[in-house]
């Protein structure tokens, strides 16, 4: 018995919801900004322009073949723990880029929200963010979303008076977060999302990067007796412990986002509109023999 079925991470056209664009769960490093860092030819451009400083120019920037935004993943080690890049954004979205949001061969890429060099006014800025700085952490996002609609959006209002699911932008409201309505009639069900569960939770929700409690829990593997317990846990209580893809623990782990009618599976639909959604009272005890 697994404590969760297939969870697939999977990228998508866009998130209707408010996005969380200053989180990097990766490592980083400096060579974006600092124009001291320099390789074998003596220059920090040649480190992602990969060719040197010579050879650069305004028509002949990268050598031929080379997605720009796909260098950023030499020192920014994350993709689903972010915004999805490499897609079409829906017309509804696209007409809302100006020129400070670029698209590039028709997709949004890393750099449709980033400017690494520090001559265009950026450097000291969080995360190189166009339009920067921010006074607050969703603001960028209504740069293309539109922020009335968006705003009026409840994540965990899943159900309309009619018993039906409800939808927004013309989609079911489950692909907030799914990147596919999940089948609940298949065995087992295949859950997919548009991210990383705690990204998606984020949007909304401020991570606790300096509580004692988060730093302990978030992204751990449980060791085999403790899953172990959370399995024998899971068979004596009916309830399920979703852990992320490498059974690590994330955001609904502890907690069910969704509102009591969604779901179809029993244990599943533990937490189910509860204080704090917690999937068991004593949560704790869902995962420590204490």
């Amino acid at each position: 018995m697994k404590v969760t079925g297939r969870v697939v991470l999977k990228g998508s056209i866009i998130f209707p919801m408010l996005l969380f664009f200053f989180l990097s769960l990766g490592s980083s490093q400096n060579a974006c900004a600092a124009d001291t860092i320099v390789d074998k030819n003596h220059t920090s451009c040649a480190l992602c322009h990969r060719m040197p400083a010579s050879e650069i120019s305004e028509s002949n920037l990268f050598p031929e073949g080379i997605d720009p935004s796909s260098i950023c993943l030499d020192c920014h080690h994350y993709n689903e723990n972010h915004h999805p890049v490499n897609f079409r954004p829906q017309r509804a979205f696209k007409d809302s880029f100006g020129v400070n949001f670029p698209l590039f061969d028709g997709e949004m890429r890393c750099l449709t929200c980033h400017r690494v060099h520090s001559d265009q006014g950026l450097a000291g800025q969080p995360k190189f963010l166009r339009g920067g700085p921010y006074t607050g952490r969703t603001e960028i996002c209504f740069g293309c979303h539109d922020k009335d609609l968006n705003t009026r959006i409840d994540a965990h209002s899943m159900i309309d008076a009619q018993g039906a699911i409800k939808k927004y932008n013309g989609e079911p409201v489950c692909l907030m977060c799914h990147g596919e309505v999940p089948d609940q009639t298949a065995e087992p069900v295949e859950v997919t999302f548009k991210a990383d569960v705690a990204f998606l939770c984020w949007r909304c929700h401020p991570p606790m990067p300096n509580d004692v409690f988060f730093k302990g829990h978030f992204m751990a593997k449980p060791k085999k007796k403790t899953l172990a317990h959370m399995i024998n846990m899971q068979t004596e209580y009916g309830v399920r412990f979703p852990l992320q893809p490498r059974e690590r623990v994330t955001c609904s782990t502890c907690h069910n986002p969704h509102q009591k009618g969604v779901i179809a599976d029993g244990p599943a639909q533990a937490g189910e509109d509860a204080p704090s959604r917690l999937r068991m009272p004593n949560s704790c005890f869902g995962c420590h023999n204490m």
